[in-house]
């Protein structure tokens, strides 16, 4: 366990930059019905198997699959359903056979992982849990392999003094071996903060890189809760997204960029303006030359205000918005709470929370954006829940084929949510 004695004090900078009026660029969207096969790989069926995944998986170079569980597992007591567990699928001939390589919420470990896992070096596996842990807020850690399983260590317990708690995005891995993430409350202005891991002899030192809600600087208002975790540029620079706050109140994109040991935070967009997305629950993708994509879970111009997929680019005078998808209208998908991911031939990928008709309350939707000069055309590839279907769609991964798996955190034959595999 980290020794916390050696928590460094940490200088926060807690100045907003202000850049000048957004810009916002709307293209015109195409929706179109695509057909794909669905492949169930894996029906969880609870206790002591995991139950509700709220994250989607990784893949290895084996072709295995590796994710987590917000339930299930062999602790909880008889009352509980489990306090989640770790799994990999293994490819097993036609199928998977599944390992359920940690169960959560043994004494003073972790307990209900709610987010994807990170690959480390020699095959460690990094997480975070949003409870749990030395103070009941939350941990990260890692599972490291061995010839007998794999045997998890508590690298962080969060909820001490000024610390963040409820960490519900993944975490990020970068030189030295250093973690990066995010909790979704807490901090010195209670609105949630960004962290460092730096691996020290004694165990790991977090150093607080951003605490959210911060005052109002030159009319700039910070974002607040973090529910996603980060994504870094070559020059070691963060982005990502909160859930409130920013100008409308309605959510921000940041970047918090390295300088002279601290790191400066710009709100680079803030949602919520007039036909704008609202509330990103999921985090940001870097594309080429700057270029960042992401969700908005509400708002946009449709009626129903379903949404929208976004793009922002970099410009002289700060961020350019470009409203890719909005969702919700006729045969679309709409409340995309998972984040995008890039797959061949640069289409983004991703799922809806409620299928292509959100007026009869379909159960989820898993789309792609072909993007094209001044206009993006969307393909809705599979809506979820007919049958003894999964329901409740999270992220993709797309492999190197355009073969997409997921999760589902609810149906499957057992109704405690499945993984999923969609080829065209």
């Amino acid at each position: 366990m980290l020794n916390r004695r050696n928590l460094l004090p940490v200088g926060i900078c807690v100045t907003v930059v202000c850049l000048a009026a957004p810009v916002v660029r709307s293209i015109r969207p195409q929706v179109a019905q695509a057909q794909s096969i669905e492949t169930i790989l894996w029906n969880f069926a609870g206790s002591p198997d995991g139950a509700d995944p709220t994250a989607g998986i990784i893949e290895d170079a084996s072709g295995a699959l590796y994710g987590t569980t917000e339930l299930g597992g062999i602790y909880g007591g008889r009352r509980s359903k489990g306090l989640g567990t770790a799994f990999k699928l293994n490819p097993n001939g036609p199928g998977y056979s599944e390992q359920i390589i940690w169960s959560f919420g043994n004494g003073r470990d972790g307990m209900l992982p709610n987010a994807a896992l990170t690959f480390g070096s020699s095959g460690v596996l990094y997480g975070t849990t949003t409870g749990g842990g030395l103070h009941g807020k939350g941990t990260v850690f890692a599972l490291v392999p061995s010839s007998s399983g794999y045997a998890e260590r508590v690298l962080w317990n969060f909820g001490r003094e000024r610390d963040g708690f409820w960490p519900y995005g993944s975490v990020i891995t970068g030189a030295s071996g250093v973690l990066y993430g995010t909790t979704v409350a807490g901090g010195k202005n209670g609105g949630g903060i960004v962290f460092a891991l730096t691996p020290s002899r004694s165990g790991y030192v977090e150093n607080v890189l951003w605490s959210f809600g911060a005052p109002s600087k030159a009319g700039q208002a910070d974002g607040e809760a973090p529910y996603a975790g980060l994504v870094a540029d070559a020059a070691g620079a963060l982005y990502g997204t909160t859930y409130y706050g920013g100008t409308y109140g309605s959510g921000t994109a940041y970047k918090l960029a390295p300088q002279s040991g601290k790191y400066n935070e710009s709100v680079i967009w803030s949602f919520g303006g007039s036909g704008d997305g609202k509330f990103p629950i999921a985090g940001l993708i870097a594309g080429t030359a700057g270029v960042l994509y992401g969700t908005c879970s509400e708002g946009g111009s449709r009626p129903a205000g379903g949404g929208m997929a976004f793009e922002l680019a970099p410009s002289s005078s700060g961020y350019v918005e470009s409203q890719l998808h909005q969702f919700g209208f006729r045969a679309d998908g709409w409340r995309p709470f998972a984040a995008l991911t890039m797959g061949p031939g640069g289409l983004l990928y991703g799922t809806t929370i409620f299928g292509a008709d959100y007026r009869n309350g379909e159960s989820g939707a898993a789309f792609s954006l072909t993007l094209r000069q001044r206009k993006t055309a969307e393909s809705v590839l599979w809506n979820f829940g007919a049958g003894s279907d999964g329901y409740g769609p999270n992220g993709l991964t797309a492999d190197a084929s355009g073969t997409l798996f997921g999760t589902t955190c609810c149906g499957g034959s057992a109704g405690n949510g499945t993984v999923f595999e969609l080829t065209r």
